[in-house]
Parts: structure tokens; C-alpha cells; sequence
């Protein structure tokens, strides 16, 4: 799959640098944008354009969404063991469709249990992983809504303007996350 966008992963400070790395094996040669959270601070650290992966070691928070030149944004709520090959062109793709607010994927956990072949629409959207379109991010507050502790929060108030806006919440079964479930998911 070719998409044309800049997408900028979030991952969570408590769950280690390995997220970057098992989301990197995804990028391919698309560029990504890798921010940490830590609580309510967002910082950049990384970036892979090219296929090639760069760690960048920024201390100064990145302060409002106009820093980011990323045209969607996935969310990681979790430590993840791995990703299927098409976790990202996946959330992406759905993610910029005119009539899609959030997208999720599958925990591989939910993979055996559920009979969804296609993208689907649903009416909640979990919030260990997901991702969003920039425009609905800024609607719903930028980077003032976002904290790792309060992922929940952030979905319910992205769900909240999706449908304000006539946007639909989607669940696609072409983007699979294994999580290491022995550690704790913030609430």
C-alpha cells in the first residue's frame, strides 16, 4: 500500500524505547514521526524517513500541534511486543478518509474472537491503539487533550467530535497489535 501522508506515533514514556523500534519495523519507507508521552509533556525521539531510522534526543517539549508537520497521528496505549505488516498503511489509510474520525485495529487477543473481515464501522473505539486525523485532534483541543494516564479521556473526547462532525468510528481487521499483557494499561 502507497499513501502520501506523514503519520507521528505516540507512544507512552512508562512502556520503553522498544516502541519505537517495534513500531519502526512497520514504517517501511514511509515517513514517521516517533513523540513520547510522559503524562501531559510530549517530546519527539525519533524519525524514519527513507526506511532509515533516527533517534533524535530532545529535551525541549514539543509545545502545540503546529510543531508537528504530521497529517495523522496513532496512538499506542501499551507496552507492544509486535505489529502485523500492515498495522500502519492500515491506520493511516482509513485515518484519511473524508467520512472516518478515529480508526482502531485489532489486539491480537480480539483477532480469534471476532468474524470482522472488512473495515467496519463500530460504535466505540478502544483505546489501546488508534489513530486520528490532524484536523480532529485540533478540533477536540491539540496537544492540551493528550496525556498518557488519560488515554480514555482523549478517545471519548475524540469520539465525541467525530460524530459531532458526521464522522465515523472504524474498525479495521488488517491492523493487529500484540501488547505484553503483564504490564499495566493507564486508564
Amino acid at each position: 500500500m502507497a499513501w502520501n501522508f506523514s503519520a507521528g506515533i505516540f507512544v507512552r514514556a512508562e512502556d520503553g524505547p522498544f516502541q519505537t523500534t517495534v513500531c519502526a519495523s512497520v514504517a517501511g519507507i514511509r515517513p514517521v514521526t516517533f513523540y513520547e508521552l510522559h503524562d501531559c509533556v510530549v517530546r519527539r525521539i525519533g524519525r524514519v524517513v527513507d526506511g532509515r531510522r533516527y533517534l533524535v534526543n530532545e529535551t525541549m517539549p514539543v509545545l502545540s500541534i503546529t510543531e508537528m508537520p504530521d497529517d495523522v497521528f496513532v496512538f499506542i496505549n501499551g507496552p507492544l511486543e509486535t505489529l502485523n505488516h500492515f498495522f500502519l498503511d492500515e491506520l493511516v489509510i482509513q485515518a484519511m478518509r473524508e467520512d472516518c474520525g478515529l480508526v482502531s485495529g485489532l489486539p491480537s487477543t480480539a483477532e480469534a474472537n471476532t468474524q470482522i473481515s472488512d473495515t467496519s464501522t463500530t460504535d466505540a473505539i478502544s483505546d489501546r491503539f488508534f489513530a486520528v486525523r490532524r484536523e480532529l485532534l485540533v478540533r477536540t483541543g491539540g496537544l492540551a487533550c493528550v496525556s498518557g494516564s488519560r488515554m480514555s479521556q482523549l478517545v471519548a473526547s475524540l469520539t465525541e467530535s467525530a460524530l459531532a462532525l458526521g464522522q465515523q468510528l472504524r474498525v479495521t481487521p488488517r491492523a493487529i497489535a500484540t501488547f505484553i499483557e503483564s504490564a499495566a494499561v493507564g486508564v
